[in-house]
Protein backbone atom coordinates (compact mmCIF):
# COMPACT_ATOMS: atom_id res chain seq x y z
CA UNK A 1 0.00 0.00 0.00
CA UNK A 2 2.53 2.57 0.74
CA UNK A 3 4.25 1.93 -2.66
CA UNK A 4 0.76 2.54 -4.08
CA UNK A 5 0.78 6.09 -2.39
CA UNK A 6 4.46 6.96 -3.57
CA UNK A 7 3.42 5.60 -7.17
CA UNK A 8 0.32 7.80 -6.90
CA UNK A 9 2.11 10.45 -6.09
CA UNK A 10 4.54 10.53 -8.43
CA UNK A 11 2.10 10.53 -10.93
CA UNK A 12 0.50 13.64 -9.73
CA UNK A 13 3.83 15.50 -9.60
CA UNK A 14 4.17 14.42 -13.08
CA UNK A 15 0.94 15.92 -14.66
CA UNK A 16 1.41 19.00 -12.53
CA UNK A 17 4.88 19.53 -14.05
CA UNK A 18 3.05 19.32 -17.35
CA UNK A 19 0.17 21.00 -16.92
CA UNK A 20 2.29 24.28 -15.27
CA UNK A 21 4.45 23.81 -18.37
CA UNK A 22 1.53 23.78 -20.93
CA UNK A 23 0.21 26.96 -19.06
CA UNK A 24 3.60 28.57 -19.32
CA UNK A 25 3.53 27.95 -23.03
CA UNK A 26 0.78 29.21 -23.38
CA UNK A 27 1.08 32.53 -22.00
CA UNK A 28 4.93 32.84 -23.84
CA UNK A 29 2.64 32.94 -26.91
CA UNK A 30 0.46 35.28 -25.68
CA UNK A 31 3.17 37.35 -24.93
CA UNK A 32 4.19 37.61 -28.43
CA UNK A 33 3.41 40.86 -29.64
CA UNK A 34 5.96 42.69 -29.08
CA UNK A 35 8.08 45.45 -30.93
CA UNK A 36 11.14 43.32 -32.37
CA UNK A 37 14.57 42.88 -30.69
CA UNK A 38 14.20 46.35 -29.37
CA UNK A 39 10.76 46.19 -27.00
CA UNK A 40 10.39 43.70 -24.30
CA UNK A 41 7.46 40.88 -24.77
CA UNK A 42 4.51 41.47 -22.46
CA UNK A 43 1.19 40.22 -21.84
CA UNK A 44 -2.08 42.16 -22.70
CA UNK A 45 -4.83 42.93 -20.35
CA UNK A 46 -6.18 40.02 -18.52
CA UNK A 47 -9.48 37.93 -20.44
CA UNK A 48 -12.40 39.76 -19.36
CA UNK A 49 -15.36 37.78 -17.37
CA UNK A 50 -18.13 36.72 -20.26
CA UNK A 51 -20.94 38.84 -20.27
CA UNK A 52 -23.82 37.08 -21.79
CA UNK A 53 -26.09 38.96 -24.49
CA UNK A 54 -23.80 41.90 -24.50
CA UNK A 55 -22.27 42.36 -27.94
CA UNK A 56 -22.46 43.97 -31.27
CA UNK A 57 -21.91 42.46 -34.48
CA UNK A 58 -18.77 42.26 -36.18
CA UNK A 59 -19.85 45.54 -38.74
CA UNK A 60 -21.45 47.20 -35.66
CA UNK A 61 -18.19 46.55 -33.61
CA UNK A 62 -15.49 47.56 -36.58
CA UNK A 63 -17.43 51.27 -37.31
CA UNK A 64 -17.36 51.93 -33.44
CA UNK A 65 -13.62 51.67 -32.98
CA UNK A 66 -13.25 53.39 -36.31
CA UNK A 67 -14.97 55.85 -34.83
CA UNK A 68 -13.04 56.11 -31.64
CA UNK A 69 -9.53 55.97 -33.56
CA UNK A 70 -10.88 59.06 -35.41
CA UNK A 71 -11.62 60.76 -32.64
CA UNK A 72 -8.20 60.14 -30.12
CA UNK A 73 -6.21 60.03 -33.01
CA UNK A 74 -3.16 62.21 -31.95
CA UNK A 75 1.00 63.00 -32.70
CA UNK A 76 3.49 61.20 -30.45
CA UNK A 77 7.49 60.95 -30.31
CA UNK A 78 8.28 57.28 -30.71
CA UNK A 79 11.95 57.23 -29.46
CA UNK A 80 14.58 54.50 -30.44
CA UNK A 81 17.09 53.93 -27.83
CA UNK A 82 20.49 53.26 -29.21
CA UNK A 83 23.53 52.02 -27.66
CA UNK A 84 26.24 53.61 -29.88
CA UNK A 85 26.94 56.83 -29.90
CA UNK A 86 27.35 57.45 -26.68
CA UNK A 87 25.32 60.42 -25.64
CA UNK A 88 26.81 63.66 -24.11
CA UNK A 89 26.31 64.78 -20.70
CA UNK A 90 23.49 67.29 -22.86
CA UNK A 91 22.57 64.69 -25.16
CA UNK A 92 18.81 62.91 -24.86
CA UNK A 93 19.25 59.57 -23.18
CA UNK A 94 18.38 57.28 -20.57
CA UNK A 95 20.57 56.88 -17.77
CA UNK A 96 23.86 58.21 -17.29
CA UNK A 97 25.57 61.79 -15.65
CA UNK A 98 22.71 64.46 -15.90
CA UNK A 99 23.20 68.03 -16.43
CA UNK A 100 22.97 69.94 -13.53
CA UNK A 101 24.17 72.98 -12.67
CA UNK A 102 26.43 72.28 -9.10
CA UNK A 103 25.77 75.45 -7.74
CA UNK A 104 21.83 74.59 -7.59
CA UNK A 105 20.65 71.76 -5.11
CA UNK A 106 20.34 68.70 -6.35
CA UNK A 107 17.00 66.46 -6.24
CA UNK A 108 16.79 64.07 -3.39
CA UNK A 109 14.11 62.64 -1.45
CA UNK A 110 12.70 63.84 1.97
CA UNK A 111 15.85 61.80 3.66
CA UNK A 112 17.93 63.75 1.80
CA UNK A 113 18.79 60.59 -0.29
CA UNK A 114 20.01 61.87 -4.18
CA UNK A 115 17.51 60.85 -6.68
CA UNK A 116 19.03 58.81 -9.77
CA UNK A 117 18.82 60.33 -13.68
CA UNK A 118 16.35 57.97 -15.38
CA UNK A 119 15.59 59.94 -18.37
CA UNK A 120 17.07 63.39 -20.24
CA UNK A 121 15.62 64.77 -23.16
CA UNK A 122 16.92 67.49 -25.41
CA UNK A 123 13.86 69.56 -26.15
CA UNK A 124 15.30 72.23 -29.02
CA UNK A 125 16.29 68.99 -30.86
CA UNK A 126 12.69 67.39 -31.18
CA UNK A 127 10.09 67.80 -33.36
CA UNK A 128 7.70 70.37 -33.49
CA UNK A 129 4.71 69.17 -31.03
CA UNK A 130 2.72 72.12 -30.01
CA UNK A 131 2.54 70.94 -26.34
CA UNK A 132 6.26 70.54 -25.61
CA UNK A 133 8.82 73.49 -25.06
CA UNK A 134 10.75 74.02 -27.71
CA UNK A 135 13.79 74.65 -26.01
CA UNK A 136 16.27 73.50 -22.62
CA UNK A 137 16.04 69.99 -21.42
CA UNK A 138 13.83 68.25 -19.45
CA UNK A 139 15.29 65.55 -16.85
CA UNK A 140 13.09 62.80 -15.10
CA UNK A 141 14.68 61.71 -12.08
CA UNK A 142 13.75 58.51 -9.75
CA UNK A 143 14.68 57.03 -6.00
CA UNK A 144 17.30 53.84 -6.45
CA UNK A 145 14.93 51.04 -4.57
CA UNK A 146 12.89 48.48 -4.50
CA UNK A 147 9.99 50.32 -6.12
CA UNK A 148 12.17 52.73 -8.45
CA UNK A 149 10.92 55.68 -6.37
CA UNK A 150 6.95 54.83 -6.63
CA UNK A 151 4.58 55.71 -4.11
CA UNK A 152 1.49 53.66 -4.79
CA UNK A 153 0.02 55.90 -2.21
CA UNK A 154 0.55 59.28 -3.37
CA UNK A 155 1.59 58.77 -7.20
CA UNK A 156 1.91 62.65 -7.66
CA UNK A 157 4.29 63.09 -4.38
CA UNK A 158 7.45 64.17 -5.87
CA UNK A 159 9.24 62.63 -3.11
CA UNK A 160 11.01 59.56 -4.57
CA UNK A 161 11.24 60.78 -8.34
CA UNK A 162 11.34 64.51 -9.61
CA UNK A 163 10.62 66.24 -13.38
CA UNK A 164 12.50 69.17 -13.87
CA UNK A 165 13.06 71.36 -16.59
CA UNK A 166 15.89 73.65 -17.45
CA UNK A 167 14.60 76.77 -19.52
CA UNK A 168 18.18 77.27 -19.57
CA UNK A 169 21.33 75.39 -19.95
CA UNK A 170 24.80 76.54 -18.84
CA UNK A 171 26.93 74.98 -21.98
CA UNK A 172 29.98 75.01 -19.21
CA UNK A 173 29.40 72.75 -16.58
CA UNK A 174 31.77 69.90 -17.58
CA UNK A 175 31.26 65.69 -17.11
CA UNK A 176 34.30 66.45 -14.62
CA UNK A 177 31.94 68.94 -12.30
CA UNK A 178 29.12 65.96 -12.37
CA UNK A 179 31.25 63.57 -11.04
CA UNK A 180 32.63 65.78 -8.51
CA UNK A 181 29.32 65.83 -6.94
CA UNK A 182 29.48 61.96 -6.61
CA UNK A 183 25.74 61.07 -7.89
CA UNK A 184 23.79 57.73 -7.86
CA UNK A 185 24.11 56.43 -11.61
CA UNK A 186 22.83 53.70 -13.97
CA UNK A 187 26.28 52.67 -13.74
CA UNK A 188 25.75 52.42 -9.83
CA UNK A 189 23.11 51.24 -9.51
CA UNK A 190 22.85 47.46 -10.16
CA UNK A 191 19.16 46.56 -9.75
CA UNK A 192 17.66 49.46 -7.96
CA UNK A 193 17.32 51.12 -11.05
CA UNK A 194 15.18 49.52 -14.24
CA UNK A 195 17.93 51.04 -16.55
CA UNK A 196 21.61 49.93 -16.77
CA UNK A 197 24.51 51.74 -18.78
CA UNK A 198 23.55 54.73 -20.69
CA UNK A 199 21.53 54.88 -24.01
CA UNK A 200 20.76 57.81 -26.74
CA UNK A 201 17.50 58.30 -27.79
CA UNK A 202 16.50 59.08 -30.71
CA UNK A 203 12.59 60.55 -31.64
CA UNK A 204 9.99 60.13 -34.71
CA UNK A 205 6.85 61.21 -35.01
CA UNK A 206 3.93 58.51 -34.70
CA UNK A 207 0.23 59.12 -35.22
CA UNK A 208 -1.85 57.48 -32.15
CA UNK A 209 -4.81 56.53 -30.85
CA UNK A 210 -6.51 55.80 -27.68
CA UNK A 211 -5.76 52.39 -27.04
CA UNK A 212 -8.30 49.84 -24.72
CA UNK A 213 -5.93 50.02 -21.19
CA UNK A 214 -6.59 53.92 -21.19
CA UNK A 215 -9.01 54.45 -18.52
CA UNK A 216 -11.05 57.02 -20.20
CA UNK A 217 -11.24 54.46 -23.36
CA UNK A 218 -14.45 53.51 -22.16
CA UNK A 219 -15.93 56.95 -22.18
CA UNK A 220 -14.74 57.45 -25.96
CA UNK A 221 -16.41 54.37 -26.92
CA UNK A 222 -19.82 55.38 -25.45
CA UNK A 223 -18.95 59.26 -27.00
CA UNK A 224 -18.37 57.10 -30.64
CA UNK A 225 -21.40 54.86 -30.22
CA UNK A 226 -23.79 58.03 -29.50
CA UNK A 227 -22.61 59.85 -32.81
CA UNK A 228 -22.81 56.80 -34.79
CA UNK A 229 -26.56 56.52 -33.57
CA UNK A 230 -25.67 52.69 -32.06
CA UNK A 231 -27.42 51.37 -28.93
CA UNK A 232 -24.68 49.37 -27.07
CA UNK A 233 -26.20 46.28 -25.48
CA UNK A 234 -26.30 46.63 -21.02
CA UNK A 235 -23.65 46.10 -19.55
CA UNK A 236 -21.37 46.09 -23.19
CA UNK A 237 -17.88 45.85 -22.72
CA UNK A 238 -15.79 44.84 -26.14
CA UNK A 239 -13.06 43.21 -24.46
CA UNK A 240 -14.16 40.03 -25.20
CA UNK A 241 -14.90 39.98 -28.62
CA UNK A 242 -11.63 41.99 -29.33
CA UNK A 243 -9.94 39.55 -27.14
CA UNK A 244 -10.95 36.34 -29.20
CA UNK A 245 -10.13 38.10 -32.85
CA UNK A 246 -6.29 38.90 -34.04
CA UNK A 247 -7.34 41.96 -35.77
CA UNK A 248 -7.95 43.51 -32.87
CA UNK A 249 -4.53 42.86 -30.95
CA UNK A 250 -2.97 46.40 -32.34
CA UNK A 251 -5.94 47.79 -29.38
CA UNK A 252 -4.15 46.24 -26.78
CA UNK A 253 0.07 46.75 -27.56
CA UNK A 254 -0.99 49.90 -30.07
CA UNK A 255 1.16 52.33 -27.37
CA UNK A 256 3.75 50.54 -26.11
CA UNK A 257 6.95 51.74 -26.76
CA UNK A 258 9.29 54.55 -25.47
CA UNK A 259 7.31 57.79 -26.41
CA UNK A 260 6.65 61.24 -25.61
CA UNK A 261 3.09 62.49 -25.50
CA UNK A 262 0.36 60.31 -27.32
CA UNK A 263 -1.16 57.45 -25.08
CA UNK A 264 -0.43 55.22 -22.37
CA UNK A 265 0.70 51.45 -22.62
CA UNK A 266 0.13 49.43 -19.56
CA UNK A 267 0.87 45.53 -19.01
CA UNK A 268 -1.75 45.67 -16.12
CA UNK A 269 -4.06 47.93 -16.31
CA UNK A 270 -4.61 52.08 -15.61
CA UNK A 271 -4.14 53.18 -12.00
CA UNK A 272 -6.11 56.48 -12.85
CA UNK A 273 -9.83 56.71 -12.49
CA UNK A 274 -11.55 58.11 -15.57
CA UNK A 275 -12.00 61.62 -14.18
CA UNK A 276 -8.04 61.67 -13.44
CA UNK A 277 -7.01 65.45 -14.35
CA UNK A 278 -4.00 63.77 -15.10
CA UNK A 279 -5.14 63.76 -18.62
CA UNK A 280 -1.50 63.78 -20.66
CA UNK A 281 1.14 61.19 -21.01
CA UNK A 282 4.00 63.05 -20.54
CA UNK A 283 7.10 60.28 -20.57
CA UNK A 284 6.61 56.99 -20.88
CA UNK A 285 9.87 54.23 -21.11
CA UNK A 286 8.98 50.77 -21.78
CA UNK A 287 11.09 47.77 -21.42
CA UNK A 288 13.13 46.72 -24.06
CA UNK A 289 16.47 45.43 -24.85
CA UNK A 290 20.18 46.70 -26.89
CA UNK A 291 22.74 44.78 -28.31
CA UNK A 292 25.22 46.67 -26.37
CA UNK A 293 24.58 47.46 -22.34
CA UNK A 294 26.71 48.18 -19.73
CA UNK A 295 29.52 44.86 -18.66
CA UNK A 296 28.22 44.95 -14.89
CA UNK A 297 24.43 44.07 -16.63
CA UNK A 298 22.76 40.70 -17.45
CA UNK A 299 23.42 39.73 -20.83
CA UNK A 300 21.64 42.66 -23.40
CA UNK A 301 19.79 43.76 -20.70
CA UNK A 302 18.48 47.94 -21.12
CA UNK A 303 15.69 48.54 -19.20
CA UNK A 304 13.54 46.28 -17.26
CA UNK A 305 10.52 47.61 -14.90
CA UNK A 306 10.25 44.29 -12.30
CA UNK A 307 9.14 41.56 -15.38
CA UNK A 308 8.96 43.47 -18.27
CA UNK A 309 6.92 46.33 -17.52
CA UNK A 310 6.75 50.40 -18.17
CA UNK A 311 7.03 52.90 -16.12
CA UNK A 312 4.53 56.31 -17.32
CA UNK A 313 4.93 60.07 -16.22
CA UNK A 314 1.40 62.11 -16.79
CA UNK A 315 0.90 65.89 -16.24
CA UNK A 316 -2.20 68.31 -16.31
CA UNK A 317 -2.59 69.50 -19.95
CA UNK A 318 -2.48 73.24 -18.37
CA UNK A 319 0.37 72.59 -16.58
CA UNK A 320 2.57 71.52 -19.64
CA UNK A 321 0.87 74.77 -21.61
CA UNK A 322 2.29 76.59 -18.65
CA UNK A 323 6.06 74.88 -18.37
CA UNK A 324 4.86 73.60 -14.78
CA UNK A 325 6.75 70.11 -14.12
CA UNK A 326 5.47 70.05 -10.29
CA UNK A 327 2.29 68.08 -10.33
CA UNK A 328 3.57 64.96 -11.85
CA UNK A 329 2.03 61.71 -12.00
CA UNK A 330 4.27 58.49 -11.86
CA UNK A 331 3.49 54.74 -11.91
CA UNK A 332 4.80 51.69 -13.36
CA UNK A 333 3.56 48.09 -13.47
CA UNK A 334 5.12 45.03 -14.69
CA UNK A 335 3.94 41.60 -15.83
Amino acid sequence: MHDDVIFALIILAVVAFWAALILLILRLRRKQRGNGAETARKAPLSAPERRPDAALSPEELDALLARVAENTRCESLRATLLAQPSPGLFSSKVGGLPYWDPAVPYPADREGSPLALLAQIDLSELPETGLLPGRGLLQFFIRPDDMYGMDFDARDDQDGFRVVFHAAVDRGVTEEMIRAMDLPTSFSCGDALPHCGEFALAFRRETVRMGIGDCRFDAELRRAAEELGLRLPEGFSPLEAMWRDQRYDDWFSGSEGTRLLGYPYFVQEDPRAPDTPYDTLLFQLDSCFASKAHPDSAPERCVIWGDAGVGNFFIRREDLAAERFDRVYYTWDCG
